[in-house]
């Protein structure tokens, strides 16, 4: 068990360790995939909402797709929810389309 554990805290810690450069592309993707995946989301649910909101939505709605999709659901496709790929789009977008409801639901969010 302390084998596994170690390992697992070198790999995590091999995983992470990117370039400064690196690290600047991961945000700057995750901000493009997260437009784009609220922007889509927000067409699907006749919402109006500025490029901030559908980047932010994007972003979080991609990681609550993952988590109800790939965690609760146990969809295997899903872990990919806001990765560049069309199973990643598609998951991101159900996941922000369901952030959407629940934010309309919870009068948080208007049409």
């Amino acid at each position: 068990m302390t084998i596994q554990f170690l390992f697992k805290i070198e790999s995590d810690f091999i995983l992470y360790t990117h370039t400064h450069k690196e690290k600047n592309m991961g945000w700057i993707s995750a901000i493009i995939v997260g437009a784009l995946i609220g922007w889509i989301a927000e067409k699907v649910m006749k919402s109006d909402m500025g490029l901030l909101m559908n980047i932010i939505i994007g972003i979080i709605g991609s990681s609550l797709g993952r988590w109800i999709f790939g965690d609760v659901l146990s969809i295997g496709a899903a872990h990919s929810a806001g990765s560049f790929s069309l199973t990643g789009l598609l998951f991101g977008v159900l996941g922000a389309s369901v952030l959407i409801f629940l934010l309309r639901f919870f009068k948080v969010m208007s049409k």
